[in-house]
């Protein structure tokens, strides 16, 4: 990466060298912190502009897929969509140097598609019932119900009148989880909500009174694995509910990796350790602070990795095992963000337990609403060299990238 081809971000003396790959394009933001925004050869990435970030989407509204040249910084918007949300955008992948894949509607309808496009020939088709992961070798997009998945939080899904959405019960059999081909473009619910609930969840019974969704779906590194999210709303007004399953790629061998009781005491989001077979995420298990916890992917192993320093953000570990890289929710970590609306973003030597603060960026928005917030969502690039993470600074949603390749041995 020409870091030399970008403004420079030096405000607070970062301890590595950051730049802002979407300098021409104020409302970009990239995916999430589980996959790479750059492309596998390192050449290029790939941000969704927001059309605006104060209110929810309306209908039909549309974003931009952004196009940047990591080499000689050019940006170019490649195409528009209309099935995206405001914190994870169209759900850019790549699939290899030459392909993307994001979210889309079909035109005549109000159902959600997957575009497969290539961005050099505009070459495009759309298929399927959209994506929230690619698996790694590009074959398959997995996803929740797009449509209904901001029924449970917004952002993550794409917007369609609301008088078009029907509601699950408490036991959906033809709902869940689905996944595309993108070979053939053939697409099917590949795990019903049901055979979760039924499969591995102690006493079904209890969620009668309420209304399962699927919330995200993640593959493991080795592909052999499949996380799900999945959230309870409760008809009486208690507060939702969260819980993690996970199966083989076949959809079989379903386990129950973390009870909605131990999320509710404290957490958030939910990433494959690089070994696909443990899950990190940040808990507050029996103390005040969050911590970096680790469980298997069947519930066993569960544990803090750390005994001194706290839990925050969205935490990623490098294939090295040892470096977790994190950033912090604005007022909700504390010691991590500051009055000025600046968060950090951390390196977690693991082994030594010791952190380095790698840069301080603004990232308050200035609503209240944690719907318009700005999560900087740090993601490792494919060669493990670069972290690409969301900012504020300017008032701004704007990409940047730093470079960690002297922290890393």
């Amino acid at each position: 990466m020409n870091f030399q081809a970008f403004p420079s971000y030096e405000k607070f003396s970062p301890a590595v060298p950051v730049c802002c790959v979407t300098p021409e394009h104020p409302g970009a933001i990239h995916r999430f912190f589980d996959t790479s925004p750059i492309s596998p050869n390192g050449r290029y990435l790939a941000a969704c502009v927001l059309p605006y970030g104060d209110h929810l989407p309306s209908p039909r509204d549309r974003a931009g897929i952004l196009l940047v040249d990591l080499e000689t910084g050019r940006e170019e918007i490649i195409d528009e969509t209309a099935g995206w949300g405001l914190q994870v955008g169209a759900n850019l992948q790549w699939g290899n140097d030459q392909t993307l894949y994001y979210n889309d509607l079909y035109s005549n309808t109000w159902e959600p598609c997957l575009v497969e496009l290539n961005p050099f020939t505009g070459e495009k088709k759309r298929m399927g019932s959209g994506i929230f992961m690619l698996s790694p070798d590009g074959r398959y997009a997995l996803t929740h119900n797009l449509v209904k998945g901001r029924l449970t939080q917004n952002g993550y899904g794409v917007m369609i009148p609301d008088e078009k959405i029907v509601r699950n019960d408490h036991h959906p059999t033809d709902d869940g989880f689905y996944l595309t081909d993108t070979k053939t473009g053939e697409s099917k619910l590949f795990m019903p909500l049901s055979r979760l609930i039924d499969g591995a969840l102690p006493h079904p019974e209890n969620y009668r009174n309420g209304e399962f969704y699927g919330f995200q779906c993640k593959w493991s590194p080795d592909q052999k694995r499949i996380m799900y999210v999945v959230r309870w709303l409760s008809h009486e007004g208690k507060p939702k509910r969260a819980m993690v399953f996970t199966s083989d790629a076949q959809g079989e061998n379903i386990r129950l990796a973390l009870h909605d009781c131990e999320w509710a005491k404290g957490g958030h989001h939910v990433n494959w350790h690089p070994d696909s077979i443990h899950i990190t995420m940040n808990l507050r298990m029996n103390s005040v602070d969050l911590r970096f916890v680790s469980f298997a992917y069947d519930g066993s192993e569960f544990h803090a990795l750390l005994d001194h320093l706290p839990g925050s953000g969205h935490p990623s570990i490098h294939r090295n095992g040892r470096l977790l890289l994190t950033d912090a929710y604005f007022a909700h970590d504390k010691r991590y963000t500051r009055e000025d609306g600046t968060t950090a973003l951390r390196l977690v030597d693991l082994l030594n337990e010791e952190e380095t603060l790698l840069l301080w960026m603004k990232t308050d928005t200035g609503t209240a609403s944690t719907d318009f917030r700005l999560d900087p969502h740090p993601a490792w690039s494919c060669d493990w060299r670069y972290a690409v993470f969301n900012g504020y600074d300017g008032d701004q949603r704007k990409v940047y990238v730093c470079n960690l390749s002297g922290l890393i041995k």
